[in-house]
């Protein structure tokens, strides 16, 4: 059976690019490029193995999306730079979703790392994707 990953970031051409690659290497990918959509998958009844974000993700735009983050965290967002850090604390909170590995795919050089987390600077070759990837599901 595929694994399936959740691939979060507004870079449409990366992002597509980089399902296209993950598909070729027989993972299920599933796109979305805001936070709405993020939190609409994480609530469906896929489960995904693991999640890939831009740590520089979009921040929460619409009230809706603001509903999902208490002020302090909507705060420690940073103009975006730490969005995808607040949404992994916030993605472990879901029972499914309390181990998933996530991979940090940014142009960012530092990146807070957490249990199961790796991070991989942007641009980066699909077999090193795909190592760490393998690397995270393995753990």
């Amino acid at each position: 059976m595929n694994k399936k990953i959740l691939f979060f970031d507004d870079e449409k051409e990366i992002a597509e690019t980089l399902q296209k690659n993950l598909e070729l290497f027989d993972f299920d990918v599933t796109l979305v490029s805001n936070v709405s959509a993020l939190f609409d998958k994480i609530n469906s009844e896929d489960v995904y193995n693991l999640i890939i974000m831009d740590c520089m993700a979009p921040e929460p735009s619409s009230d809706e999306e603001k509903k999902l983050f208490s002020s302090k965290e909507l705060s420690n967002m940073e103009n975006g730079i730490r969005v995808g850090e607040i949404l992994v604390e916030k993605i472990r909170c879901y029972e499914n979703y309390s181990n998933v590995p996530v991979l940090f795919y940014s142009a960012r050089a530092d990146v807070k790392l957490y249990e199961k987390t790796k991070h991989l600077r942007k641009p980066e070759l699909a077999k090193t994707i795909v190592q760490e990837i393998n690397s995270l599901l393995n753990q």
